[in-house]
């Protein structure tokens, strides 16, 4: 019906193209179609509208550098997670901004 590549009958999403038939919560709707506000893609308890990460569960919402992204989806946080201008790997304290690194 969508075109995606998988037959109408096994098609967990039938009328929006999928063809990674991806189901991050496993409740056989697949994610394209399951994203819809007040639902929970990913299974961790918050709504896609309110979950800073909503294709991966993260249960905490934790946003370390608070720019809106939860930690566990965010880029930046292999680098820097508090956003502190110091690598994750040379700072001494990585969960909380100290840019001077005093210890």
């Amino acid at each position: 019906m969508d075109g995606d590549g998988a037959a109408n009958d096994a098609d967990n999403c039938p009328f929006v193209a999928n063809a990674d038939q991806a189901d991050a919560d496993g409740d056989g709707l697949g994610d394209v179609c399951d994203s819809t506000d007040g639902l929970d893609v990913d299974g961790d308890g918050t709504a896609n509208d309110a979950d800073n990460c909503p294709f991966v569960a993260n249960d905490d919402q934790a946003d370390t550098d608070a720019d809106g992204l939860g930690d566990v989806c965010d880029e930046s946080d292999g680098l820097d997670l508090d956003g502190d201008g110091a690598a994750n790997d040379s700072d001494n304290c990585p969960s909380r901004a100290n840019a001077d690194q005093l210890d």
